[in-house]
Order: C-alpha cells, then structure tokens, then sequence
C-alpha cells in the first residue's frame, strides 16, 4: 500500500477528475460535431449518416458519463474510480484495435496514437486516484476533514 499525505492524496484525486471532465467536455464536443455534421449528408460523403448520428450520441453520452463520474472521483468514491478504469480501459483497448487496423481501413495509423496516449494517461491517473483512497487505510476523505477541524 502506498502511503501519501493528505495533500498528496487531494491533487491525485484532483488531477483524475480534471483529466476525466476535459476528456468528457472533448468527446461530447466531438459527438455534437458528429452528430451535426450527419445531418448533412454532402458534409462527409464517405460515411453513413445513420452510423455517424449513432456515433455521435454514443460520445455525447460516454462524455457526460466522464463527467459524472469526475464529479464522483473527486470526492473519492473508490467505485466511482473502477467504473471510470473500466470505462478507460474499455476504450484503451478499442483505441489499440484501431491502431492495429488502421492501415485496413485507408487511415493513418498516427491519427489514433492521439487517443492512445490520452487514454493511456488517464488510467495512470485513475490508478494514482485509486491508491489516494487508501491513505493511511483509510479514505482520503475522512483526512480532508479531519484537517478542516
């Protein structure tokens, strides 16, 4: 077990749930995009309307899961945080399928490294966040308030 201070402990959680809400603010953004620009059919001719609008409430909605689930890591649910590793590495492992197909599909392999190493930076993340909970065997929280008093 890794035994951290309780300011230590706060900036691990802190800096979990800011990487999970920018990662949630981008994918919505991404999907509302998406979701727009399926509306369209002449805006990206090589795609299917259909798929694309599908793909874009699947961001808008795994976006607003991040978010909710940054909320929840900041207060240092443990649950909050495996759900959130869960979901990331869920995602890490679409982004390596992705990567290795690529070149199948007529698309850079480099394109999808982006998504790779953010994805990969948020588990470490996640992981850091997950051993502030167990601070002094205890959770981070009960020592953000036995410092308040």
């Amino acid at each position: 077990m890794v035994v951290l201070s309780a300011d230590d402990a706060d900036r691990r959680l802190k800096a979990a749930r800011t990487a999970m809400w920018v990662v949630g603010v981008l994918a919505m953004i991404a999907g509302l995009i998406v979701f727009l620009a399926s509306r369209d059919a002449t805006t990206v001719p090589d795609i299917d309307p259909s798929r694309a609008r599908v793909f874009g409430i699947v961001s808008l909605v795994i976006g607003a899961l991040y978010l909710v689930l940054g909320a929840a890591v900041r207060r240092g649910s443990r649950g909050a945080i495996w759900a959130g590793l869960v979901l990331v590495g869920l995602n890490l492992a679409q982004s390596v399928i992705a990567v290795t197909q690529a070149n199948d599909a007529g698309v850079q392999p480099g394109t999808y490294v982006v998504g790779l190493v953010i994805n990969v930076l948020l588990l470490v993340l996640l992981w850091r966040a997950l051993q502030a909970t167990e601070t002094h065997g205890s959770t981070a929280l009960e020592h953000q308030a036995d410092r308040k008093q």
